[in-house]
């Protein structure tokens, strides 16, 4: 969660902790329970979908596909030094040679086929360093960081929409219970002050939250709802 998102989780904390502690008067409405329910169970759900967004993000920049790439390329370039000296002292060695083209496919299909050479030279490779099973290893491990970053990237997206469908549900909770709030603790002002306190959602600052949180909310998502009108036609609480 970035920008305005981390501002409303905020606000939603600040509300399940006013519901603790005027848990006696909220308690008596049947519905102000299941939505101060509803909102905690929802704060829980958001902090484990942060977790996990930070985690699918880490996998979707490539840092782990970057480091395999580079034991891969490493050891590409040992086997393709070693072949060419084999071949200099007549060993029926094919070229083993980098590729030209260095696309995830290419450098696979170069460390496949230099593990095949290893395999068929164990002798002078193992003696060198660079056994088939490490080679193998290398392109496996590749591979495998190649296609998690695929999943990284569809993980974070469906994480993002899980977050601002958890906020945008935990809002509209929160925009009704100002009325019940507004409602039983009507004749308690200093109750009310936290209460508008607890609701009140910071302005972002500068451009740079606008343009985290347009990058992550779609066209066609609902407006943050503001709060309900208390009896008598003011507003109860802040904005949401």
């Amino acid at each position: 969660m970035q920008g305005t998102q981390r501002r409303q989780f905020e606000m939603l904390q600040r509300v399940r902790e006013f519901g603790k502690t005027y848990r006696d008067v909220l308690t008596t409405s049947s519905a102000g329970q299941e939505l101060l329910t509803a909102i905690g169970e929802a704060i829980d759900e958001l902090t484990k979908a942060d977790v996990a967004k930070l985690s699918a993000a880490k996998v979707a920049r490539g840092e782990r596909k970057g480091a395999a790439r580079d034991v891969l390329i490493d050891v590409l370039r040992k086997g393709s030094q070693l072949a060419r000296g084999l071949r200099a002292e007549e060993y029926a060695l094919p070229a083993c040679d980098m590729p030209v083209s260095q696309s995830d496919q290419s450098l696979l299909a170069a460390g496949r086929q230099l593990a095949v050479e290893a395999g068929r030279f164990a002798t002078e490779f193992d003696a060198h360093g660079l056994p088939a099973a490490a080679i193998t290893r290398a392109v496996t491990a590749f591979d495998r960081a190649a296609g998690e970053r695929g999943v990284g990237q569809a993980d974070r997206v469906a994480v993002s929409a899980r977050i601002r469908g958890l906020l945008t549900a935990s809002l509209l909770r929160a925009r009704r219970l100002d009325l019940i709030v507004a409602i039983l603790l009507a004749n308690d002002e200093a109750a009310l002050a936290v209460w508008k306190q607890a609701r009140r959602v910071q302005a972002l600052r500068g451009a740079r939250g606008s343009r985290d949180d347009a990058a992550e909310t779609p066209a066609g998502d609902p407006p943050v709802p503001g709060p309900l009108p208390a009896p008598g036609g003011e507003v109860a609480g802040g904005t949401a």
